[in-house]
């Protein structure tokens, strides 16, 4: 795709890949910014007066023939100028000209009560659909106290069993941790992104000089997010034990935040709501423009 700069007026429009991204990927989730990185996915980004007023990131399926926007970010100060959608149609825009017109649809997914992201893909012409069986559920501390999951707090885990903090982990450690995560396709995060972890409240449970049987992995601070829990087959009870046990790390942080758990499958849903009784779950929308 063309990668030079190109005027809009007062502003100047920019394609980002694996090889700029460094200058905008705080604009971006991670696992975004790690996909442009790997190539699998490209963005644009407007800047004005010498600073990014707004970023978009997607990636193209061929097999399917459609454009998956991955984030759209308009600075607070920059918003009502309609730059989403100059983003937007441009890097659809850009899509039809690289495949010749066979770009055939345009999907989103996001958060049902995620600001004016409705409104905004409703104007541009998107389509919207209810995903009820995905969606995230949000957590404060008091509603963490009081759940279920609390009550199995310090369960034992066994003598040959040890219970380490991932900051605690060698480099070599979390390399292992990874690809078992890889061969067992539950690898929601990037070996980069476990490297740079160093918060209080995630956890890892194996044996000892022997494979992980369980994780639980929480990214960010202000709004922290579960991010990557496995428990190795057989092994739902060092699950509920890492679980634990970060939640419990958590409790301590200072701060009023909200732990966000995204929930993919019904029952995971289900599993949620029996162990943490009030917890509310937020819809994932799927937006489509057929083009």
């Amino acid at each position: 795709m063309e990668k030079n700069i190109e005027e809009l007026g007062e502003v100047q429009l920019y394609y980002i890949d694996n090889n700029t991204i460094e200058k905008i990927e705080v604009l971006f989730p991670v696992c975004v910014a790690n996909e442009i990185k790997k190539g699998e996915a490209f963005g644009l980004a407007i800047e004005e007066e010498g600073e990014i007023r707004g970023a978009a990131a997607a990636a193209f399926y061929p097999e399917t023939d459609h454009l998956e926007v991955l984030s759209i970010y308009v600075a607070k100060e920059a918003r009502r100028r309609h730059l989403g959608a100059t983003l937007l149609l441009q890097m659809i825009y850009a899509v039809m000209e690289e495949t010749e017109g066979e770009l055939r649809a345009v999907t989103m997914s996001f958060l049902e009560n995620t600001e004016g992201m409705k409104a905004f893909l409703e104007m541009i012409g998107f389509e919207m659909e209810i995903l009820k069986e995905e969606g995230s559920f949000f957590l404060d501390r008091k509603l963490l106290e009081e759940s279920r999951i609390m009550e199995m707090a310090g369960n034992g885990v066994g003598k040959d069993i040890m219970v380490t903090s991932l900051k605690e982990l060698s480099d070599y450690e979390l390399k292992e941790l990874y690809h078992q995560l890889q061969e067992s396709e539950t690898a929601y995060i990037s070996l980069k992104e476990l490297q740079k972890i160093s918060n209080d409240y995630s956890y890892v449970i194996r044996e000892k000089q022997k494979e992980f049987l369980a994780c639980c992995i929480i990214t960010g601070d202000k709004q922290p997010v579960l991010t990557q829990f496995y428990a190795k087959k057989g092994n739902a009870k060092y699950g509920m034990a890492v679980l634990t046990k970060s939640l419990l790390a958590l409790i301590k942080e200072e701060g009023d935040w909200r732990l966000e758990i995204p929930c993919i499958s019904v029952s995971s849903i289900r599993l949620l709501e029996k162990l943490v009784p009030g917890a509310k779950k937020e819809n994932y929308i799927r937006a489509v423009l057929y083009v």
